[in-house]
């Protein structure tokens, strides 16, 4: 199979993520012509016997049959000379020589001069640094950076195309991958622990990382003591590897570095309590507190959280030996859960600072699914409906239906029996009645007739209706707030902001002639941006500030039809918020939601139709999801 380029690369990954899409649509969010993108795709489909790409009137897409051959296709992209020729230098491969290097990648001496000044600035986040040492080329720096720079390009390199670790298998030429990711499972195992799915691969590829870049001539290291499983376990790893390396303790601790705070005994964690460092928890409570406490989020003595603080402690261990994970599904789940996402952005600024870490971005992910579940919990109670349940003449029903009712929907509503309609009138703030008898002439709210033998059909009935009611008492808090914050003077359409910092800058601007925000307020955002960026979806950002710097609460929009460059994506709606007040911050998890869907990807061409002020707020108010 041929190679491909890299905008031919870019349609098939955008298709394998986004799966059937208009080509309009493909060209906008890949910046090119409509005409550009038919004629790629005629080259794609010319590779093989047959296309890879098909098309009808709702726009182009793989087949199901086809994703396989499409995943294939994506490893024979052309990698870039820069990334090529720092794996070579990494892996010590022959030749080490300037001009032997110049020769076996094909280019002249003064370009492979410049791809050196390229990838020098690539890799001063590091601490690593090529040079030239009597002709011979040679990486600067910490084994320990060499690591993590290989672990991170291999992770990116691998994010789409690498379902199964033998598709890794370039990138460790020293390696039997399948032979060495049994026996290590095995050595865990045996050693009666274990480690979480999603720290797997991680863990393997990192190992794999620091068996293929050993370099013997490192001062040895001993970090840790040699009691611990870790270093057992490293140990049994090392020696099974080759008798050179046999009770190597420079390799031994470097592995036992990898494996703390992943591997886990296979005990009960409820029969004995972890012991953590004194004043973990008290540091880890603090940082809960204030995000709880910004984000006006009630939560009690909450079951989840008792599986928190391992997973804090064991991420802090890991960060500080230098071994992160990359979790796969991580921009999934920022876009899919916009406002738990921001929360978990929110935390890992008070534990980086608290603990002295930097939490990668892959990272602030897993903290966000463990948020999660916190955080809906505590908001089921905020937002439960009223049920009136009116049993009539069938009072026997009265408890089979209620207790039916209960076990169902418990967590979306608070449930009340009443036995006469007088007592109905008292309930001036049902949302929903559940009732045996019609009362369609007696009350105007929304009522299910209960058929008493009919009772499972009737449930999917009540089940639609709670779900109605939900959204529709969501929808009028919003727009009651919504009212207060948007404003037709905070509302522009665009083509000449073109980039993140005019957007921001602009926006920013306007704000503190409206009153809304201090000085501070720009440099607070452009701060919660380096945290993680919050642009979504290849669609719209909304940036804000964490601080409270808002004098009142207020939202600027703009929005540019031909894109706004953002970090890595081209995004076309920016929503720049200014709020402050914990009585608006519930407001915040509807906005979230309520953009995340109106200006996701697939109704980009809704929103572009947006030519007003008017027709924003007929847009935003109207849509139902």
């Amino acid at each position: 199979m041929e190679c491909i380029s890299q905008t031919e690369k870019k349609i098939v990954e955008f298709l394998l993520l986004n799966g059937q899409t208009p080509c309009k649509t493909i060209s906008q969010a890949l910046s090119v012509s409509d005409k550009t993108i038919r004629n790629e795709i005629h080259k794609i489909n010319c590779i093989d016997n047959e296309p890879l790409i098909y098309s009808d009137q709702s726009g182009f897409f793989i087949a199901q049959n086809k994703i396989k051959d499409s995943l294939q296709l994506l490893k024979k992209v052309p990698q870039s000379i820069d990334m090529v020729l720092l794996r070579h230098l990494l892996l010590k491969n022959e030749p080490t020589n300037f001009f032997d290097i110049a020769e076996k990648f094909y280019i002249s001496p003064t370009s492979l001069q410049n791809v050196i000044k390229r990838l020098n600035l690539e890799i001063s986040t590091y601490q690593l640094k090529i040079y030239r040492k009597n002709s011979e080329l040679h990486i600067e720096g910490s084994n320990f950076s060499k690591q993590q720079l290989y672990s991170n390009l291999i992770q990116q390199e691998a994010q789409l195309t690498f379902k199964d670790l033998k598709d890794f298998s370039d990138f460790f030429p020293k390696i039997d991958i399948e032979d060495l990711t049994c026996q290590i499972k095995k050595i865990i195992d045996n050693n009666n622990c274990f480690i979480s799915p999603y720290y797997e691969k991680n863990l393997l590829i990192n190992i794999f990382t620091i068996i293929n870049l050993f370099d013997e001539s490192i001062q040895p290291i001993d970090t840790m003591t040699s009691k611990t499983i870790e270093i057992k376990i490293a140990t049994e790893i090392v020696n099974y590897l080759d008798n050179t390396l046999q009770n190597n303790l420079t390799i031994i601790n470097m592995i036992a570095c990898c494996l703390n705070g992943i591997i886990k005994r296979k005990t009960n964690d409820t029969a004995e309590k972890k012991k953590y460092p004194k004043n973990f928890n008290k540091k880890l409570n603090t940082c809960l507190n204030n995000a709880i406490s910004h984000f006006g989020i009630h939560v009690e003595n909450n079951e989840l959280l008792k599986f928190f603080p391992d997973h804090i402690f064991n991420l802090i261990q890991r960060l500080r030996n230098g071994n992160y994970c990359n979790f796969p599904e991580s921009n999934n789940l920022k876009d899919n859960c916009i406002y738990i996402y921001d929360i978990a952005v929110f935390l890992c600024q008070h534990l980086n600072q608290e603990f002295n870490i930097v939490i990668p971005e892959n990272e602030v992910a897993l903290i966000a699914i463990h948020l999660g579940f916190i955080i809906e919990e505590s908001l089921k109670n905020s937002e439960k409906i009223t049920i009136v349940l009116y049993s009539n003449n069938h009072p026997l029903l009265d408890d089979k239906v209620f207790q039916t009712l209960l076990e169902k929907y418990s967590d979306f509503a608070n449930i009340i029996t009443i036995n006469n309609l007088y007592q109905l009138s008292t309930f001036g703030n049902a949302d929903l009645i559940v009732s045996t008898a019609n009362l369609a002439n007696i009350t105007d709210k929304k009522t299910i007739l209960l058929n008493p033998f009919q009772l499972e059909h009737d449930l999917i009935s009540i089940e639609v209706a709670i779900k109605d009611c939900i959204k529709s008492k969501e929808l009028i808090s919003f727009k009651t707030i919504s009212k207060k914050i948007f404003s037709e003077n905070l509302f522009f359409i665009s083509e000449k902001i073109n980039t993140k910092d005019l957007a921001i800058q602009f926006l920013a601007e306007q704000l503190k002639k409206d009153g809304s925000v201090n000085d501070t307020f720009i440099d607070n955002v452009l701060q919660r941006e380096s945290l993680s960026p919050t642009c979504f979806m290849n669609s719209f950002a909304i940036p804000h500030s964490f601080q409270e710097d808002s004098i009142k609460n207020r939202i600027a929009i703009l929005i540019n039809k031909n894109g706004i460059q953002w970090n890595n994506q081209t995004i076309y709606a920016v929503f720049l918020i200014a709020t402050s007040k914990n009585s608006i911050k519930r407001f915040n998890k509807l906005l979230f939601e309520r953009i995340g869907y109106l200006f996701s990807e697939n109704n980009k061409q809704k929103y572009l139709a947006i030519d007003s002020y008017d027709s924003f707020i007929k847009y935003l108010f109207d849509t139902r999801y």
